[in-house]
């Protein structure tokens, strides 16, 4: 007897396509509602801002979603930022080349990820604590090379201005493409490479890991120096966006940049930290912060209500039953 096409057992799994995609049809919606309640919100205008201001987000995020990957964390990366951002200034004001500058920023970046590594992977010091020390050691380092104040060049090198706040055809700002290679690198880092299964095997599982010959050190040090070199990435975008800088420049990012991983999370892979999941997260994350700010929310409802989705979106992890936090060594 035939069977009719209607008939077979194919149907869509609805939960798993909310599961996978979830996330996106929430930043869709919330694009919706901040449209409806200011009108200025999608102008083109405002749409590039955001993603603009979603790259130091997603940079830093892909940098601590991979140190979290591996089963670590770090706290080090605001003041990373900041040290970063104020060295990079004051040797801009004494007319270093900028391009010895970039260099620098960049040194100074994978030099924290080196610390971080040495006494978080070999002196085996717990991670929360240590990058929690080495980020109090920086905030310091940025003070003292400022005097705690603020410092701005009287004329910011063109190179600086190309990646960071100028714009393509007028109205695209360049700092998006800054985040997309980023971003794109990371996706095949991560998927698409041996050394990112090898960086998820690691953090899953370290034991079985060593046991058919995956170095663990090797994966978990190389996370915090790629973290680091991306804290540095972000803190010369942020100073040519900016053009200045302060040794608390870097402190405004820890909450997002926490958000932003743990919220990718719920993209595509649930339960796991990815990095398109990161990507979106971290473009979610830009649209509150300027969505609260068009339509004039009030800086405490900020905080509640940014403090909601990530107990939220941590409570769904959860409940999907695969919880990267259960690797974070803390």
């Amino acid at each position: 007897m035939g069977t009719h096409p209607h008939n077979t057992d194919r149907h869509l799994d609805w939960r798993g396509i909310a599961v996978k995609y979830g996330l996106l049809f929430i930043v869709i919606l919330t694009v919706l509602v901040f449209s409806v309640l200011e009108r200025r919100f999608y102008s083109p205008i405002n749409i590039f801002n955001i993603i603009r201001q979603s790259a130091i987000y997603g940079i830093l995020a892909l940098g601590l979603g991979m140190v979290i990957v591996n089963g670590d964390f770090d706290m080090s990366f605001p003041s990373a930022v900041s040290l970063v951002g104020v060295t990079s200034i004051v040797l801009i004001m004494h007319s270093v080349s900028p391009v010895l500058v970039f260099f620098i920023g960049i040194g100074i970046g994978l030099a924290v990820g080196a610390i971080n590594a040495l006494l978080v992977v070999y002196a085996r010091i717990p991670a929360f604590i240590a990058t929690l020390g080495v980020m109090t050691f920086l905030q310091g380092l940025a003070k003292y090379v400022t005097g705690g104040a603020e410092v701005y060049p009287t004329r910011m090198p063109a190179f600086f201005k190309l990646f960071g706040s100028s714009y393509t055809f007028g109205i695209i700002p360049n700092a998006i493409f800054t985040f997309l290679i980023i971003g794109l690198a990371a996706v095949v880092l991560f998927d698409y490479s041996k050394l990112g299964r090898y960086m998820y095997a690691s953090g899953s599982n370290p034991e079985a890991a060593k046991h058919v010959g995956i170095n663990v050190k090797r994966n978990r040090t190389l996370a915090f120096v790629i973290s680091g070199m991306l804290s540095g990435i972000s803190g010369l975008l942020l100073i040519s966006m900016l053009r200045a800088a302060n040794p608390t420049i870097g402190s405004g990012y820890m909450f997002p940049v926490i958000m932003a991983v743990f919220l990718g999370a719920l993209f595509l892979r649930a339960g796991v930290v990815n990095a398109p999941g990161i990507m979106v997260a971290a473009i979610f994350t830009a649209i509150l912060a300027n969505g609260f700010t068009m339509i004039g929310l009030p800086f405490y409802a900020k905080d509640i209500a940014s403090g909601l989705i990530l107990v939220i979106a941590l409570l769904m992890i959860c409940m999907l039953g695969r919880n990267p936090m259960r690797n974070i060594t803390m």
